[in-house]
């Protein structure tokens, strides 16, 4: 209960001051609502791969995009545990 209670009070702060969830990752936040927004009737965008560019490099660089993003979240989950370590003066295990 105290949890739901929590994330509830963190919920209502975003949505009242309209800040975003600090943590979420952009790419797949911005994966997850354009499939939404497709299933919602917008239409398909047309793209692909631009002629002249390597279809892997591309992979490659979202792969780096998302591991860098994987990244951020790590050091993210370690600000957060040592800030609750140092308010509660005990550890996160």
């Amino acid at each position: 209960m105290a949890t739901a209670r929590k994330m509830l009070h963190f919920i209502w702060h975003m949505l009242m001051r309209g800040e975003p969830y600090r943590y979420a990752a952009p790419i797949a936040t911005h994966e997850k609502t354009r499939k939404l927004e497709i299933l919602a009737g917008d239409k398909r965008r047309k793209g692909g791969v631009p002629k002249g560019v390597n279809p892997q490099k591309l992979t490659q660089s979202k792969r780096r995009m998302r591991q860098h993003e994987h990244d951020r979240a790590k050091i993210a989950q370690a600000q957060y545990e040592e800030l609750v370590r140092l308010r509660t003066g005990t550890g996160v295990n």
